[in-house]
């Protein structure tokens, strides 16, 4: 018979407008969403995976940046899941009032922003996240440049950029299951591309063109 939902949530009686992105905080049974719409500010909103309700303390929502069109998108837990690094995807190009380049830092227990941080001049929209636990990194590109920054967990530092070549956009980035290689597609409407780096030498090791990559957006391993 036809699927049935458990349970739905809605902007009346659960506060959802925009809803992006989901990721299910380790150790816990949380799941954080993002909210992302192109002029309001985008939000943080937490759900109990147990009883299906949105946890309401010590608020049930948290502004990432509290500016207009920030757009919230993809994001990584440390391997505690006692922080979490959410990227942003405003952008004039996709109708927020101005660029975002904020990386923001969130303390997961305290439901609060930790610290925000911005990438270098000509390297906005942090937009897509992944991560590597062991090498204590957060990945994630600039969509628009298009480039992959490499942050680091310890110091809280851009370690490197590296600029993927084009216009863009840089839709995602991807880590083979062995954490050796990135993956990153470089999709629509420019380029229909994917530029694999290597994660120890952080350096571009292939540019994939071809004919039947048609626009890519997405990768995905078994370790997803």
């Amino acid at each position: 018979g036809a699927a049935t939902p458990v349970k739905v949530f809605d902007q009346a009686t659960d506060g959802i407008v925009g809803p992006h992105y989901f990721l299910t905080r380790p150790n816990t049974n949380e799941v954080w969403l993002t909210l992302r719409t192109a002029r309001a500010n985008g939000k943080l909103i937490r759900i109990n995976g147990d009883t299906r309700t949105i946890i309401p303390t010590p608020t049930a929502t948290l502004e990432t940046t509290s500016t207009p069109g920030d757009e919230p998108t993809e994001f990584a837990f440390s391997r505690d899941g006692a922080r979490a690094y959410i990227g942003h995807h405003g952008n004039t190009i996709t109708g927020s009032p101005a660029n975002s380049s904020a990386f923001t830092i969130v303390d997961a227990r305290t439901f609060t922003v930790a610290k925000t941080l911005q990438t270098a001049p000509g390297y906005a929209t942090p937009a897509f996240v992944d991560f590597d636990w062991d090498l204590g990194r957060v990945y994630f590109t600039t969509k628009w440049s298009p480039a992959l920054a490499v942050f680091d967990i310890e110091t809280e530092r851009v370690l490197r950029y590296i600029d993927l070549g084009g216009y863009g956009p840089a839709y995602g980035v991807y880590t083979t299951p062995d954490k050796r290689t990135l993956y990153l597609t470089l999709g629509p409407p420019a380029q229909g591309a994917v530029v694999a780096v290597d994660a120890k030498t952080l350096t571009v090791v292939a540019n994939i063109v071809d004919p039947d990559l048609n626009q890519p957006r997405a990768v995905r391993f078994p370790h997803y």
